[in-house]
């Protein structure tokens, strides 16, 4: 698309609007996913704290 518009083209492609995310809190986390068809909010719980720590572990690794 920028390329298209570098070219004075109208936007060629579309993209879908997503968003999946853990809100942490120090001992807690919530999951929020969010789609065009709709969301999801699960509650509070210990285990997506723990998961949050796990994928941050995992992602930020290969900068250390």
């Amino acid at each position: 698309n920028a390329l298209d518009v570098l070219d004075s083209k109208s936007a060629s492609h579309t993209f879908k609007i997503e968003l999946m995310c853990i809100v942490d809190s120090n001992n807690k986390g919530m999951y929020v996913s969010r789609t065009m068809k709709g969301g999801i909010m699960l509650p509070n719980c210990r285990l997506m704290h723990v998961a949050k720590k796990v994928f941050g572990w995992w992602y930020l690794r290969q900068y250390r």
